[in-house]
């Protein structure tokens, strides 16, 4: 019998709210985790463009859900795009979740 070996999850989850958009950085790791992670969203509204990049460093316990970070957009934008990426202690790549752009 072959076991699937276990994988990390990497998601973004955004929501609208009070007229504004909240995208949050989530990881399910599946085993005890430390490393970094960057965070890039874009939007585009009437007003404009704007880029946010958010990264820094995590320790996350296996098969717990962590939140490494959240980013809120003014307004309810014309189009989103957002992007995760999530390196180990050693700098290798664990998962990656790419939300294309919406409208």
């Amino acid at each position: 019998m072959v076991t699937a070996t276990p994988v990390d999850v990497c998601r973004i989850e955004y929501h609208d709210v009070g007229g504004m958009t909240r995208l949050s950085a989530v990881l399910i790791p599946s085993v005890a985790r430390e490393g970094t992670y960057q965070f890039i969203v874009r939007s585009v509204s009437d007003g404009g463009t704007s880029s946010n990049a958010q990264g820094g460093e995590f320790s996350a316990k296996g098969g717990h859900r962590e939140d490494l970070s959240k980013i809120i957009v003014g307004g309810v934008p014309n189009s989103l795009a957002a992007e995760l990426q999530v390196f180990d202690a050693s700098g290798n790549l664990i998962c990656s979740y790419t939300l294309p752009e919406t409208r």
